[in-house]
């Protein structure tokens, strides 16, 4: 997602909660205490303040019934992002801390003021949201066991693991230099075919460079139930070629795991979630 494309969406949701933040604000304040000073916050008590304002965030969107801000701003990636922004603000401008009983108004106040166009935080918090948003709607999950070994299968001096979509199986040669895998124009087809992939889940075109050194512009579609061993993958990019290349593995699955290891006798690929 482009820069100024993620900037454009945070500000769509920032009108939208700004329309928002004034009733709800009036609404809370009734029942509201004042805020209690505190010297010096734990880093415990930091992080239960965080999680504190993340809930009240998110109470706040589920008032006004929102449940995606604007296109890839979901109401949970708002909430978590703005109790993260807000609290390391609280440290660095030394604010008071509030009681529990305050923090909904308090996280209120705070959002409307971010709100502010013309407030200086107001650009570096929709910088943030549009990167935190945009990093979790290309991020891979996994589901599987905590850990295991995946076959693999030798290729020259290289190796190829299989990797199934759909009902289909392919063997596909595993290079840690592709940041994406790569699938040719044809096996796409039938993927579109099978259903396996629709037009939703189409992405903007990537530029990549290839092993020859040329620079190469790639159509990239999202496909989700990626099998891989005993892992099923969610989110996993797959750019599609015009040659009729070999299938390639990259680093973007690799990657959704906390650890990997390749093991040469007998070829292994050891996954840890």
């Amino acid at each position: 997602m482009k820069t100024h494309d993620t900037y454009r969406l945070a500000a769509n949701a920032a009108r939208i909660v700004k329309r928002a933040l004034t009733s709800a604000l009036f609404a809370i304040m009734l029942l509201a205490p004042a805020l209690e000073t505190s010297a010096q916050v734990a880093d415990k008590e930091w992080k239960e303040l965080e999680e504190t304002l993340r809930q009240s965030c998110a109470l706040i969107c589920s008032m006004m019934d929102v449940q995606e801000l604007s296109e890839g701003i979901t109401a949970e990636c708002y909430s978590k992002t703005a109790a993260r922004f807000i609290v390391r603000s609280m440290k660095k401008n030394h604010v008071k801390v509030p009681s529990e009983d305050a923090i909904m108004v308090f996280a209120i106040e705070f959002l409307t003021k971010i709100m502010d166009e013309n407030d200086p935080m107001h650009v570096e918090f929709f910088s943030e949201i549009s990167l935190e948003c945009a990093t979790r709607a290309s991020r891979v999950q996994v589901e599987g066991p905590a850990s295991a070994r995946v076959s693999l299968s030798r290729f020259d001096e290289m190796f190829k693991i299989k990797i199934t979509l759909g009902k289909s199986s392919k063997y596909y040669l595993m290079d840690t230099g592709a940041s994406n895998c790569f699938i040719s124009m044809s096996y796409a087809q039938e993927l579109f075919e099978e259903g396996i992939i629709s037009g939703e889940n189409v992405l903007e075109p990537g530029l990549y460079e290839m092993a020859n050194g040329d620079i190469a512009r790639c159509n990239r579609v999202l496909v989700h139930r990626v099998k891989v061993g005993p892992y099923i993958l969610d989110n996993v990019i797959f750019s599609v070629i015009d040659e009729e290349i070999g299938f390639i593995c990259g680093k973007n699955i690799l990657d959704a795991f906390q650890s990997w290891k390749i093991y040469n006798n007998p070829p292994a690929l050891e996954l840890s979630r």
